[in-house]
């Protein structure tokens, strides 16, 4: 089935380094126009030469996004042990007006990282994360840098 409308609403983007590290990017975002709530994914694949440089990019998109969720009045609220996976994962329930607005969760695992930003709708049961997210990141983790 063929969804032409929706090739408008999505973009899809691979960045490389000089340092031969790169970025793997998909954006989903329902135009407000259309939806009267709209629903926005983001996620990002880094891949670095370092596991340092894995540590430094995930740090440091962590800051940047919540930094910028915070301009437009949204809360995070980081629940601990939601889902664990990788070396190092955090996983937030995003906020606006005290109300649950979606998710962002991030992994790092070696020189990788992993990162899932979603509005519009949220998950708050781990069990349903999990069954969602898993097969993802088992595909995340087998790959294997040149």
């Amino acid at each position: 089935m063929d969804f032409p409308k929706l090739k408008s609403m999505k973009s899809f983007t691979k960045a490389k380094v000089i340092d031969g590290s790169y970025d793997v990017e998909y954006e989903f975002e329902t135009p407000d126009a259309e939806q009267k709530d709209p629903l926005f994914l983001y996620v990002l694949v880094s891949v670095g030469k370092k596991k340092s440089d894995a540590q430094i990019a995930q740090g440091g998109e962590k800051l940047a996004l919540l930094y910028t969720l915070k301009a437009k009045g949204i809360e995070d609220e980081e629940i601990p042990n939601f889902y664990s996976y990788g070396d190092a994962s955090y996983f937030y329930l995003l906020k606006k007006e005290g109300k649950p607005i979606g998710n962002y969760f991030t992994v790092r695992e070696g020189s990788k990282t992993y990162t899932v930003v979603l509005s519009g709708m949220y998950f708050d049961d781990p069990e349903v994360w999990k069954e969602i997210m898993e097969p993802k990141l088992k595909q995340f983790s087998a790959y294997k840098p040149a």
